[in-house]
């Protein structure tokens, strides 16, 4: 037995006088009780029978509720930058006839955006079912929700631009050229916000872009 080669401290408490009392057993077998002191080391005694296991140090607990969730939510958080994607190749006009290699890295989404494109209001429809079905919904996770308010987010700044652009028009000279800058420079950013997004989203990590985070934050419930 575990007493032949040492002192067994068991812990027990007085439920009159709320004392502790310690009993030790020695190699002879005898019971001597005494007070517990505060230096007196404790050693709780497993009961005989129980279910309960100790844990070892080192082993690791399983968390499912991990940033992201699981790989459906991730897709879904990411096919919502879609939509501003989708929005945003206009931009690209330029930068695509400038380098024509460029034009054969989107040239998949072509297809995609023409049907896009044909459809009467169709941004206005993807972009309502985005935010109803998805920002708006209490079932959904904040993951998903706070990647489809970031996209929604994301696609009117992007609209701004344009608008501006239509208004003031210009066609030649100094004014063009600062179009064709402010265009590339305009998709170059998009460009570079939704696929960190989507790469992010598909890790399982949520992407925070700068200003459209905290707006997107702030729709959150």
């Amino acid at each position: 037995m575990a007493a032949a080669y040492g002192a067994l401290m068991i812990q027990c408490s007085a439920t009159q006088h709320s004392r502790r009392l310690v009993v030790n057993i020695d190699g002879s077998g005898t019971l001597k009780p005494r007070r517990a002191s505060a230096s007196a080391a404790v050693v709780q005694v497993p009961v005989v029978g129980s279910r309960r296991r100790r844990r070892r140090r080192g082993d690791h607990v399983m968390v499912q509720a991990r940033s992201g969730g699981e790989y459906m939510e991730r897709a879904l958080g990411a096919v919502g930058y879609v939509l501003p994607m989708l929005d945003g190749m206009q931009y690209g006009r330029y930068v695509f006839a400038q380098y024509p290699v460029t034009e054969a890295l989107f040239r998949p989404l072509f297809p995609l955006l023409r049907l896009y494109s044909s459809i009467p209001f169709s941004n206005f429809v993807l972009f309502f079912t985005l935010y109803l079905a998805l920002v708006r919904n209490p079932r959904v996770g904040r993951f998903v929700r706070f990647n489809a308010m970031q996209a929604c987010v994301l696609d009117v700044l992007i609209v701004l631009p344009l608008i501006a652009q239509r208004i003031l028009s210009p066609r030649s000279g100094f004014a063009l050229d600062l179009l064709v800058i402010f265009y590339n420079a305009i998709f170059v950013a998009l460009l570079a916000a939704v696929v960190f997004a989507i790469v992010s989203c598909l890790l399982g990590k949520t992407p925070r872009l700068p200003i459209v985070a905290d707006a997107a934050e702030n729709q959150l419930f």
